[in-house]
């Protein structure tokens, strides 16, 4: 019953974590995946109102597509493209908030088991064939997940996925996990990503520091999303990078523009200056924001590109639900399970400094968040429990 339930949750996961370039649009898969992708949301939907009926989690998840939507049609855009990129990340969120109470360990095993294998064959393809092929390695800093930016999204995922794992088993590392870190850290160094790097190094330093020491309760979320404002406010907003120019050019590797980033930000903010865009965005846009050497169609920011899609109406239901998960973990910040779910999404807020962060991944977790607690089985890290048992 196990090995059925994981199979199926591997199958529905396939297509909600199906690779962003390579597959997606080859011709033999093509049809499959469009097919399966709306057969899966049916699915994730008649299980989430079959065992919750509706809750508050649902309802904010259900209303971040409508304003998608909402945006699309004022925009005089394809629905069924907006379907299709924002509808799997609805589905997701309500396939967790289903099943976290009867088949949570099978959800986590079919994330790990898809995100170790993409991770897998994406290091096989830079590896083995340095000259690219066509599914494989596409040009020098992209492979078979995309754009080396976004392999981290696989890397939090396989690490966090087996780390609760352990929590659940009561280990303090297994040899799985050990070696999800060797692959993910190879990723890294093969095709590094400044941010991607940084945001690994939090959670493969995190993990102990969460489960192991009695400063891991300062490790929670609500220092994550403080840290990521004052960061958003002094770079994004303010500007004020080049007091870190040190830091960013000699540490990151970056200039104090992000590789052009600034660039994309300052336009974005500008096409929001329209009251009507600012209010419901510009989702569906067949116009990228800007031209480098490819079209730039992402915001490369969290907020910004939040706000670019669906407009500060997007942005308040972000908001909302996002602080209901928030909420919720930093009430039980003492348990590791919650502990390690806060340290994945404030990985992810390291992402999102300088990249869009709006996907499957981030979603499967922030509906894990809003239902992990206290009856959840996970108890306190060692380190507390220890000092409570003497």
């Amino acid at each position: 019953m196990r090995f059925a339930l994981v199979t199926a949750g591997l199958v529905l996961l396939l297509f909600f974590l199906c690779p962003p370039d390579s597959l997606v649009y080859a011709w033999f898969w093509k049809p499959v995946i469009r097919r399966g992708t709306y057969i899966a949301i049916t699915i994730c939907f008649a299980l989430y109102f079959w065992k919750v009926r509706i809750d508050v989690f649902g309802l904010l998840a259900i209303a971040y597509w409508l304003v998608m939507m909402l945006s699309t049609l004022l925009m005089d855009a394809s629905l069924w493209v907006c379907a299709r990129t924002y509808l799997p990340m609805v589905a997701s969120m309500l396939l967790v908030r289903a099943l976290f109470g009867t088949c949570k360990k099978q959800l986590l095993w079919a994330a790990l088991t898809l995100a170790v294998g993409y991770l897998v064959i994406n290091l096989t393809g830079f590896l083995f064939f340095p000259e690219g092929t066509v599914f494989l390695h596409l040009t020098e800093s992209s492979g078979f997940l995309g754009n080396r930016n976004g392999f981290p999204r696989f890397f939090l995922l396989a690490i966090c996925t087996s780390a609760i794992l352990d929590c659940i088993a009561s280990r303090k590392v297994s040899l799985r996990t050990a070696a999800v870190v060797v692959l993910c850290v190879a990723q890294a160094v093969v095709t590094p990503s400044a941010t991607g790097s940084v945001a690994l190094f939090l959670v493969i330093v995190g993990i102990p520091i969460v489960r192991w020491t009695a400063i891991g309760r300062y490790f929670n979320i609500l220092g994550y999303a403080v840290a990521y404002a004052a960061v958003f406010f002094s770079v994004i907003v303010f500007r004020l990078q080049s007091f870190f120019a040190p830091l960013l050019t000699g540490g990151l590797g970056r200039d104090i523009t992000f590789s052009g980033r600034t660039a994309i930000w300052d336009e974005i903010i500008n096409r929001l200056s329209d009251p009507l865009h600012f209010f419901i965005g510009y989702c569906g846009n067949p116009d990228p924001i800007l031209y480098y050497y490819y079209p730039i169609t992402t915001g490369h920011n969290a907020v910004l590109d939040v706000m670019y899609n669906g407009g500060v109406m997007a942005l308040a239901v972000s908001l909302v639900l996002c602080g209901l998960v928030g909420i919720n973990l930093y009430k039980h910040r003492a348990l590791a399970e919650p502990a390690i779910v806060s340290l994945f999404l404030g990985a992810f807020l390291v992402l999102g400094i300088t990249e869009h962060i709006v996907c499957v991944p981030l979603c499967f977790f922030i509906a894990y968040g809003f239902c992990c607690d206290s009856s959840s089985g996970v108890g306190a890290p060692v380190a507390k429990a220890s000092a409570a048992s003497q």
